[in-house]
């Protein structure tokens, strides 16, 4: 047994190219903020030779004409549903509220996704082909998930290793040795107070109103593993529960909210 487990302890060894503490340097640190991931360690996995240039500008070239395309669509599409969706508002009409939430849900969704290329994979590669950084796994097939715990897993992998490793490893591993359950919901807490500080700020809204909607995760992800439980991941039940909750009503339903917020902040 020790044998074997000596064995597996190797299998699993990770080799850094730089050794404690030839890492504490003002250039390894450097690299560290510069590099697409969040969470440290003494050196990075790093690809051979000189930067491909062409790579690197089809990368650049991506932003630029995304950045353009997200630009026109929200001036001609979605500002004008905005407006009118205050107006809705003002006048408590709930018919015409919907129709306006739900006309936005296809520009919501198109300029989300653009913004994700966008970043996930123009940007963030971009960037680690500056730094010759091997490591290209930014999000997996989101788009494919069986529940919503998944696309949370998937979308996202910096944000992701980083709230696994520094918010629920410590709290569900000794001496805390919590259960997962209390790791899962305080993860969320974090991620939902983050959430409503980076919306919340620069549209001088603090209302709560994107905590809300990330703690309303939490049942809508119990809600989705028990679909794939009674119908199996083949029915595809929680990823259409995804899709309709979070693309369809959550995303445009936000945007409304702040939108009207700061505008009656700012008449």
């Amino acid at each position: 047994k020790k044998a074997e487990t000596e064995e597996k302890a190797a299998r699993y060894q990770i080799l850094y190219s730089v050794a404690y503490p030839d890492n504490v340097t003002v250039k390894n640190f450097g690299y560290f903020w510069l590099a697409p991931t969040l969470c440290y360690q003494p050196s990075y996995p790093l690809l051979p030779g000189p930067i491909r240039k062409s790579f690197l500008a089809k990368r650049v070239a991506e932003l630029v004409i995304i950045g353009l395309t997200m630009y026109v669509l929200i001036q001609q599409y979605a500002v004008p549903t905005l407006v009118g969706s205050v107006q809705a508002i003002d006048k408590r009409d709930g018919f015409w509220l919907s129709e306006r939430v739900l006309k936005l849900s296809v520009i919501s969704a198109t300029v989300w996704f653009l913004g994700f290329y966008a970043v996930f994979h123009a940007g963030l590669n971009a960037l680690a082909e500056v730094l010759r950084f091997a490591d290209r796994a930014f999000y997996l097939d989101w788009w494919n998930s069986v529940d919503l715990a998944a696309y949370w897993r998937e979308w996202n992998l910096p944000i992701h290793y980083f709230c696994k490793r520094h918010i629920m490893m410590p709290l569900v591993s000794a001496p805390l040795s919590l259960p997962v359950n209390v790791g899962v919901m305080f993860t969320f807490l974090v991620s939902a107070i983050m959430h409503e500080l980076l919306f919340g700020i620069p549209t001088h809204c603090l209302r709560g109103y994107s905590f809300v909607g990330m703690m309303m995760q939490i049942p809508l992800i119990q809600l989705t593993q028990w679909l794939v439980r009674w119908r199996g991941p083949e029915s595809g039940l929680g990823n259409a529960v995804f899709w309709i909750s979070f693309c369809i009503v959550g995303q445009p339903l936000g945007v409304v909210q702040y939108y009207y917020t700061w505008v009656k902040n700012n008449p």
